[in-house]
């Protein structure tokens, strides 16, 4: 048995090996979702101000460090990192950066509104203050983390189809022990780590096991297979003819795996969206992303005025399994009790601490809460409700807006599709996750990037002889040949100038600017 404590931090080595091995993107994205699915669960270092150092927090940290730690010695060197991503950790799109100002703004503000106690017959809570104020924040900085290095490293449609295809493939590795758990039990945690499931009870389904390997939860197993059947299915469809074969396997084993699982809900995504990664055009795919963004920010006022069917949807999962819609009536009664403890503190929320929370008179907790929408609201109101579904899932808003003009592909589609199967899950569950926010920074890093000219989409083929010069092209280097699936960056000096919205008037790489054409 290993003892949990030690492994998370032992992980910033990890993160260095894989910095060391990989390019900078590819090393980003392993770090991050390794850690989530490896690392154990429920342990972590509690330290003064600062959130938990735990497996969310600890990957997003460690790639941090390596990110600005090791810096690559050369323009060659850089290039083969990928180190030449967005400028700035910060988004410079401006409605992106409302959206974090509400976020960390409203982190900051929350506990200042909330410094009354809440009293019972016996006892209560603590009202908040300051110290609760830097300790928010820092808690929401490191938790988007992943969203603000995604942006700057994993913009380019290369790295949208790198991601795909990690993710398929450490999806269908991740599977095997998944069936070993199906067959044997949900106990390789505790065999481990130590470390068992918190409700074994959930964890029984249909006279079988419900997976979780090192997860919190099985429905976070279950959506965690659901948006990897995604991404393979994506990467299949948008790789070349050579390297389909393998997408397709990762594809069809998540499937299977993910049916086995016992999870409805994550199962039922993957029925609805699979067929418009495989049979829909990239517009139609970036439509049916967007109309699932719109309905995931605008949920909490639609569900308060009653304009969402919950009825419909218990009678749907009624006719599937009455074990199932008790869960999901049960489920939806706490949240009209959660959603009307919101609403009496409607912008900033009631903070931490389990101030959000119902209880009766004596202090005896009333509420579970699934939902991380509801969890959204009753913690920091409308304002972190927003600033946090905003930036999850504003993206592929303003991507399905300018697909024409940004040149949206297929991996990017496909990414756009993954992340809306993910959303869908956070208004039932709550796993929001690491991997979401990188997701939604990847693409976030699209909208900035803008409209990408078909020469920078794919690296320029390189001759397998030394000085034989491609029809059009410059000689070639020996030594420079591009790795498949590799994210490189060009040298500004060598490339066209490009009159996208962010460089409409850049001369050439001599620092002259060049006066508009006239029209």
């Amino acid at each position: 048995m290993i003892p949990p404590l030690p492994v998370l931090f032992v992980w910033p080595v990890v993160a260095y090996i894989l910095f060391q091995r990989f390019d900078r993107p590819r090393a980003l994205v392993l770090t991050i979702l390794l850690g989530y699915l490896f690392l154990p669960e429920h342990v972590g270092l509690n330290l003064p101000v600062l959130p938990t150092l735990e497996k969310s927090s600890i990957p997003s940290l460690a790639a941090c460090a390596m990110l600005f730690l090791l810096r690559p010695q050369g323009a060659a060197a850089r290039r083969r990192a990928g180190e030449a991503g967005l400028a700035g950790l910060v988004p410079r799109s401006r409605p992106i950066q409302v959206l974090l100002l509400m976020m960390v703004g409203g982190a900051f503000l929350t506990p200042l509104a909330n410094g009354d106690p809440i009293r019972f017959t016996a006892g209560g809570l603590p009202g908040l203050g300051m110290y609760d104020s830097f300790s928010s924040v820092m808690t929401a900085v490191i938790g988007l983390l992943p969203l603000l290095l995604a942006r700057k490293y994993l913009a380019t449609p290369e790295s949208h189809r790198m991601l795909l295809g990690i993710l398929a493939i450490a999806g269908a590795g991740y599977a095997i022990l998944a069936l070993w758990e199906i067959r044997m039990s949900p106990q390789l945690s505790a065999q481990i780590y130590g470390i068992g499931a918190r409700s074994w009870d959930q964890q029984l389904r249909a006279g079988g096991y419900r997976p979780l390997v090192f997860l919190e939860h099985g429905l976070w197993l279950g959506i965690f297979f659901a948006c990897a059947t995604l991404a393979a299915f994506a990467a299949w469809r948008a790789a070349p003819p050579e390297t389909r074969p393998r997408y397709l396997g990762a594809g069809l084993v998540l499937l299977v795996t993910l049916g086995l699982s016992k999870t409805l809900g994550a199962l039922m995504i993957v029925i609805v969206l699979l067929p418009v990664i495989l049979f829909l055009s990239v517009r139609l795919q970036m439509l049916v992303a967007a109309a699932i963004a719109a309905l995931v920010i605008f949920y909490p006022p639609l569900r308060s005025a009653d304009i969402v069917p919950v009825d419909r949807v218990v009678e749907f999962a009624r006719g599937i399994s009455a074990e199932r819609a008790g869960s999901l009536q049960f489920r939806i009664n706490n949240e009209d009790a959660l959603l009307d403890k919101a609403m009496e503190r409607p912008v900033l929320g009631w903070g931490g601490w389990g101030r959000a929370r119902v209880y009766d008179e004596d202090g005896r907790d009333l509420s579970i809460t699934d939902g991380r929408w509801v969890i959204a609201m009753g913690l920091g109101g409308l304002t972190r409700y927003f600033g946090e579904f905003g930036l999850l899932a504003g993206a592929l808003l303003l991507l399905a807006l300018r697909r024409r003009s940004f040149e949206i592909d297929a991996a990017t589609a496909g990414l756009c599709l993954v992340l809306a199967a993910n959303l869908v899950d956070l208004l039932p569950n709550a796993g929001l996750t690491p991997l979401t926010w990188l997701l939604a920074g990847a693409l976030i890093g699209r909208v900035e990037l803008a409209r990408v000219q078909p020469d920078d989409a794919m690296p320029a083929p390189v001759s397998l002889r030394a000085g034989r010069r491609w029809r059009g092209g410059a000689p070639a280097a020996p030594d420079a040949s591009p790795d498949p699936g590799l994210v490189t960056a060009r040298d500004p000096a060598a490339d066209p100038p490009r009159r996208t919205r962010y460089t409409r008037f850049a001369g050439p790489a001599t620092g002259r600017a060049r006066s508009p054409r006239k029209a």
